[in-house]
């Protein structure tokens, strides 16, 4: 029998393996997330310092001098009132004050006072008419009064919790008596007559020292009231809520951003629901409001908080393993 050789099929040609992927998208990334922490790390001792103030202390700020001085008797008539900013509407741009105050005489008061509050503008010169105004009377029958008024202020709602609101507060005061009408006072009549204090009782705002500004500045030509003071009143939001604000909006952006490029398409539209729930409630924490924050609210804040820069920690240590920085374990 013939013996049949079959030759051997010759070996596959040895391909070159696949290359490794690129780690530089990896890299951009761990050094985007990286500078995220370090924000986080630098910015918390700052919100922790203004948190703790705003729990442990009362929401009422120092008292201001508006006007006049503390005199230990009066030797002629004069008035002593009290301003309280009580309330602040962002949505109107409206301010409420209580009004307290009260007539010292050295003997029965003749006459009475008209104390007027104005919110001056900043194109006083352009507009018709008084600026938007308020007033409170203190007559000789009734030497003490009570009262809440509402002013305008000028501020952008749209920049919270970065928004800052100024009342530029201009007094003015007028002779009451029962013989004639109210007879507005000059500025050399009114001078010695008002001791005007202020304070800020807001829970979600802070109010900066008030700037003394030159009365005569905004005054046209015949205003049936001149102004005995003028002052720059300015309302900011406290650091910590600036803070939160900053940290809970950029880390919820990147946990949005860490679900829509590091986990499957199917993974993703599942759970697209509960991210866009999770995005919206971080702004029922963070809207603006004048009820003051609750120690449950902060404490589920730091509660999300912690929850967010746990991901982000996490995120940053697998980018520093798929960018190439140290080997995988095996």
């Amino acid at each position: 029998m013939e013996r049949v050789v079959t030759a051997a099929a010759p070996d596959p040609p040895e391909t070159a393996p696949a290359p490794p992927p690129s780690g530089l998208r990896y890299r951009i990334a761990f050094f985007l997330v990286a500078s995220i922490v370090v924000a986080l790390v630098v910015m918390l001792p700052f919100a922790a310092t203004s948190l703790f103030d705003d729990l442990f202390h009362s929401v009422a700020s120092q008292v201001f001098t508006l006007a006049g001085e503390r005199a230990p008797g009066a030797a002629t008539e004069r008035s002593q009132v009290h301003v309280a900013v009580v309330d602040l509407d962002e949505s109107r741009l409206r301010v409420t004050l209580r009004v307290s105050g009260h007539r010292v005489c050295p003997a029965a008061c003749r006459s009475g006072v008209r104390i007027v509050l104005f919110s001056v503008g900043l194109d006083e010169a352009a507009t018709a008419g008084m600026p938007p105004s308020a007033y409170v009377d203190l007559t000789a029958d009734q030497a003490i009064v009570s009262e809440a008024v509402d002013l305008p202020i000028h501020g952008h709602p749209t920049l919270y919790p970065y928004d800052v609101y100024d009342l530029r507060l201009g007094v003015a005061l007028g002779e009451i008596s029962a013989s004639q009408p109210v007879r507005p006072l000059s500025r050399p009549e009114g001078q010695d007559q008002l001791w005007l204090t202020l304070q800020e009782v807001l829970p979600r705002e802070n109010i900066g020292p008030p700037v003394a500004l030159v009365p005569g500045e905004s005054e046209v030509a015949k205003d049936p009231y001149p102004l005995q003071s003028l002052t720059l009143l300015r309302f900011t939001r406290p650091v910590h809520e600036r803070v939160m604000a900053v940290l809970l909006v950029v880390l919820v952006a990147a946990a949005a951003a860490y679900a829509v490029f590091m986990r499957p398409l199917h993974d993703l539209v599942l759970n697209s629901g509960g991210l866009v729930l999770g995005v919206w409630g971080i702004r029922s924490l963070l809207s603006p409001g004048t009820a003051s924050r609750t120690l449950i609210d902060l404490s589920l804040s730091l509660v999300i908080l912690f929850l967010l820069g746990a991901i982000t920690f996490r995120a940053l240590e697998f980018l520093y393993e798929r960018g190439g920085f140290r080997r995988r374990r095996a």
